[in-house]
């Protein structure tokens, strides 16, 4: 724990307690519905406008443009305190945990969000009116702090397990077979019939392991395993964003060690799984792109040409700026505001789903990731100019780029300038 992540405060206020009791355990509860204005991109281009006014109602902030975007629960609970003499005051160092639930829309099940702080209080009793006096309450910078979450495990998630372990079930047999060389025999060889059934069954294998593919390039050229990677991330993509942001919003303020570092992988590893999105992007455009053009097997189809990667490093290239994302979305609800029951009644305000602090930064996001895309895609197709000018030359090369949806073209091309070469 550092400074900004201080929860503890919300333990500073008065507590009524019975006759003749020597200790008595905290609790607190804070609800509320979050209120957002603006997207990360009108936020850059535009800036965030000045706040509301203190104590807004809905009405107020709907029309400074602000929509209903999530509602929080947060009960906090301590382990006893206990009660000092009259006039004293004392301090102790007390567990608090927390259940901070949040509902994403109106009917949706709440995520909830546990975590175990140590607080530092000051206490005093006033035995007139019975009250316990938190007088101040902060956390103890450098504390571990303890952090959970209560996700919904459903079928779509169960699924995502299932279509992930049958790909790489399906990647590691293929690319198994891939491997090895088959003897072809004459069928004048195989004089009895148990011969020609060991054959079709089993034949003799020649296990030298060739060169021309290798694990990263067979996964990226693969339609089955692309798009099965990708239903499998989009599967668990609600379960691992809510996870991966609540590690990445603890772990942005804390001090550095190597345990935030740690976290830190953990986060940037979710996050690249989008990698996969991008692959599966290039290939579809390459594929629409292949359809509705004129010149679809000819090398004068710019489109296709263009989707495609010369080596599996740009591809991790444009992977970097999607783990940032969490950055992206955080920006975009900047300009958040919370609505309070002591401020106004708050049944009958709704949230909708696509106005959530999880799904309204999306767009811009995707919007993001293809502009990046191109950008990634524009500086190969520049560095690598004449390496691409040579490979479309090449009429395998030319096979690979423009009549296929492989989007990784190197296959280990050699290429070697013959002077006065007639063809």
């Amino acid at each position: 724990n550092g400074g900004t992540n201080d929860i503890c405060g919300l333990l500073k206020q008065s507590y009524l307690v019975k006759a003749n009791t020597t200790s008595v355990s905290l609790g607190v509860i804070e609800d509320g519905i979050q209120y957002i204005r603006g997207q990360a991109i009108s936020n850059f281009f535009l800036g965030i406008a000045p706040p509301p006014p203190f104590g807004s109602d809905h009405d107020t902030l709907t029309s400074l443009g602000y929509i209903p975007s999530r509602m929080d629960a947060d009960v906090r609970l301590t382990t006893p305190v206990a009660i000092p003499p009259q006039g004293t005051s004392t301090r102790a160092n007390v567990s608090m945990y927390r259940y901070y639930s949040r509902a994403l829309c109106t009917g949706c099940d709440p995520i909830v969000e546990l975590g175990l702080d140590v607080c530092s209080v000051t206490t005093s009793f006033n035995a007139s009116s019975r009250k316990l006096v938190i007088e101040s309450s902060q956390a103890v910078v450098g504390h571990h702090r303890v952090l959970g979450m209560m996700l919904e495990r459903s079928g779509v998630t169960t699924g995502s397990l299932v279509v992930r372990g049958l790909c790489v079930l399906f990647v590691l047999a293929s690319f198994t077979t891939s491997q090895k060389t088959v003897r072809w025999m004459d069928s004048v060889a195989l004089t009895s019939w148990y011969k020609k059934l060991l054959h079709m069954i089993a034949p003799s294998l020649h296990r030298y392991q060739h060169r021309l593919l290798n694990l990263p390039y067979f996964c990226f050229n693969s339609d089955i395993f692309v798009v099965g990677y990708v239903t499998a991330v989009l599967l668990d993509e609600k379960a691992c964003t809510l996870y991966s942001r609540a590690l990445f919003r603890w772990n942005r303020d804390t001090p550095s060690s190597w345990t935030s570092w740690y976290v830190y992988l953990r986060i940037l590893s979710m996050n690249f799984r989008w990698v996969w999105l991008n692959c599966f992007l290039v290939k579809i455009i390459k594929l629409m792109a292949n359809f509705v053009s004129a010149t679809r097997y000819t090398s004068r189809n710019f489109v296709v040409g263009y989707f495609n990667f010369s080596s599996i490093t740009y591809v991790y290239v444009a992977g970097l700026a999607l783990v940032y994302r969490h950055n992206f979305l955080d920006f975009g609800n900047s300009d958040m505001v919370a609505l309070t029951p002591d401020m106004q009644h708050l049944d009958g305000i709704s949230i909708d789903f696509f106005d959530s602090t999880l799904m309204r930064g999306y767009p811009g996001l995707v919007l993001v990731m293809f502009l990046n895309l191109m950008g990634v895609l524009s500086i190969d197709l520049a560095v690598n100019f004449k390496w691409w000018r040579k490979v479309s030359n090449n009429s395998l090369g030319r096979q690979h780029i423009y009549n296929s949806t492989s989007i990784i073209t190197d296959m280990g091309y050699v290429f070697v300038d013959w002077p006065d070469f007639k063809g």
